[in-house]
């Protein structure tokens, strides 16, 4: 006997079993353990460096271009630094 037999003949079985595995599902969703609120590390720098009564020409070739240069300075040397500690292995050996 065949499946579709089975499910043609009995349909109101076939619906039980449906509605239980849907609400089986539903419960085992909603007991899945979750954080309210993760921490989520955005990348982001914001730098404020106030330069009162000086035009905005002023402010972008004496602070926004310096500020930019250390800071890219900064993030290449992060970068490498990243580098150095993803290739760093520990060994651990039995001792004698």
């Amino acid at each position: 006997m065949h499946p579709s037999h089975i499910a043609i003949r009995n349909p109101i079985f076939i619906f039980i079993i449906v509605v239980v595995i849907s609400l089986w599902g539903y419960v085992s969703y909603r007991q899945i353990p979750r954080e309210a609120a993760p921490d989520i590390q955005i990348p982001l720098l914001i730098v404020t460096i106030p330069f009162p009564g000086a035009s905005p020409e002023d402010v972008e070739s004496l602070i926004t271009k310096k500020a930019e240069q250390e800071l890219q300075t900064i993030n290449r040397n992060f970068q490498k630094m990243l580098k150095i500690i993803r290739s760093m292995k520990s060994i651990f050996r039995k001792g004698p």
